[in-house]
């Protein structure tokens, strides 16, 4: 048999061996197309370790250096602490808004009751001493609109501020911590003027801290205060992933 007809017929055996493998897939599969899995890069390990930025996240970035490389890298790009920063991610966004709400007047109105009848306590145990009093039912409202509004959000947001952001323990109790003082002025205003319209005024008033203190303030606070923060800068995250590099290669590659 001739050398070119010998080279045929076998490419033409592996031509129909790779039909053949085709339709078996086809027929394995009930005649659907199998889907490539999903591709998804992951900016830290298993273990927590930042081991790559995402880009997207910084779009004034990512402008520079797609005009840097669309010219060559012509100009160098530096990385200042603070120039290049992002807020919380969607997902956090999403479990904020939707807390939210689920805060209803009723919440607040358990809330409201509760401390009618702690204030009332408070003024008898310090009849001597009015400001007293006044500090320990200022007090009194933050804890009591901390543990109705902010600890059920803490629980809600905490561990994925602790995935996506990488808060520590610490920095996620000051989140709250701040979130509660910005009541503080309103709670002392109220406190203020139950003591004085009770005492000084003799005008037996019950505390009502819905005409200061609103299921509208309380959301708005939140969304307010949360716009603060600004969960990563770039500056820290590269010396992070360094100082992370740094340390594998170290591991890797022991001085002997």
């Amino acid at each position: 048999m001739p050398r070119n007809t010998e080279n045929i017929l076998m490419s033409s055996t592996r031509f129909a061996a790779n039909v053949a493998v085709y339709f078996r897939d086809f027929l394995e599969t009930n005649f659907h197309k199998r889907k490539a899995p999903k591709r998804s890069i992951k900016t830290r390990n298993e273990k927590n370790f930042l081991v790559g930025i995402n880009l997207r996240t910084f779009n004034d970035l990512r402008s520079q250096i797609f005009k840097n490389v669309s010219q060559n890298l012509v100009n160098p790009i530096t990385i200042e602490k603070g120039r290049h920063k992002h807020g919380l991610s969607d997902t956090n966004w999403q479990i904020i808004n939707r807390y939210c709400e689920t805060i209803k007047d009723s919440d607040l109105q358990s809330v409201e009751s509760e401390l009618e009848i702690f204030a009332s306590e408070s003024l008898k145990a310090h009849p001597e001493d009015l400001e007293q009093a006044k500090d320990v039912i200022a007090e009194r409202i933050t804890i009591a609109i901390s543990r109705t509004f902010f600890e059920p959000l803490n629980t809600l947001i905490g561990p994925s501020l602790k995935a996506a952001h990488s808060f520590d323990e610490e920095m996620i109790a000051s989140i709250f911590e701040e979130l509660r003082s910005l009541f503080g002025e309103a709670a002392t205003t109220l406190a203020s003027d139950f003591v004085i319209a009770n005492v000084v005024e003799q005008i037996s008033a019950p505390l009502r801290i819905s005409g200061l203190i609103g299921t509208r303030t309380i959301k708005d606070n939140i969304k307010t205060y949360f716009e603060t923060i600004t969960s990563e800068d770039l500056y820290y995250e590269l010396n992070e992933l360094a100082s992370n590099l740094t340390d594998f290669v170290d591991r890797s590659h022991p001085i002997s």
